[in-house]
């Protein structure tokens, strides 16, 4: 019998792999985190849906025993923190989430654009892992900005004071995305320097992310098909 680890890695490198991922990561970013603070119960179904995500992510760089272990403990650590910061929270127990939560975001993205850019023809399931790249671009950033602000409180400008660490990520994400879109509507407002050298940061990513890697799977794919005829 295969070992689990196995399995889940099988399963990541297998196109229907992004599909899953991609609706968890838009059911946890459009639909739990805008809800987390209308009552306890989306609180758990938050808790939950992160803590599948992240384990689910632990078999995609299951190669070897040391990159498996170290993959494992941060996952591990970054799941430990988030409960803790949902039964306890506590304003350095918050910090630390946020910095465990956006190192394995890292990690996920990394892992998701390897597998979009790897060899053989240009798949459904890699123009979804292209997608699934972008959105946990947006959602580690959001991590990085409340980085910022449990540093820095008055780091940003918010139009309704967050009352809670899930508002506060909550609204970071939705700056982070409307960020990343440059669509900039300018209720919330990065008003210190690093909070606004990041933002510039993330628009300019935002902007070059079409423009260079998705042009680059179109060229793989004409360069294919070349190479058939």
């Amino acid at each position: 019998m295969k070992p689990i680890h196995q399995h889940l890695r099988e399963f990541w490198w297998q196109d229907r792999s992004m599909v899953a991922l991609l609706v968890g990561l838009v059911v946890v970013i459009f639909i739990i985190y805008p809800m987390g603070g209308l009552g306890h119960t989306y609180g758990w179904l938050l808790q939950v849906c992160i803590s599948v995500i992240l384990i689910a992510g632990v078999g995609a760089v299951a190669r070897t025993r040391a990159t498996t272990w170290l993959v494992a403990g941060v996952a591990v650590a970054g799941l430990v923190s988030r409960w803790l910061v949902f039964l306890r929270p506590s304003p350095e127990r918050v910090l630390m989430d946020a910095v465990l939560f956006a190192l394995v975001l890292g990690v996920l993205a990394a892992v998701v654009l390897v597998q979009v850019f790897r060899d053989g023809p240009i798949t459904a399931g890699r123009i979804v892992g292209a997608v699934v790249f972008y959105l946990l671009l947006g959602l580690m950033w959001a991590n990085v900005y409340t980085i910022v602000v449990l540093v820095r409180s008055d780091a940003f400008q918010f139009p309704v004071a967050p009352r809670s660490a899930n508002e506060l990520v909550a609204q970071l994400i939705y700056f982070s995305f409307v960020t990343l879109t440059t669509t900039g509507y300018g209720d919330v407002l990065p008003l210190h320097p690093l909070a606004r050298t990041l933002t510039n940061l993330e628009a300019l990513v935002g902007q070059l992310y079409p423009a260079i890697l998705i042009a680059r799977l179109v060229s793989l794919e004409l360069m294919r098909r070349q190479a058939d005829k």
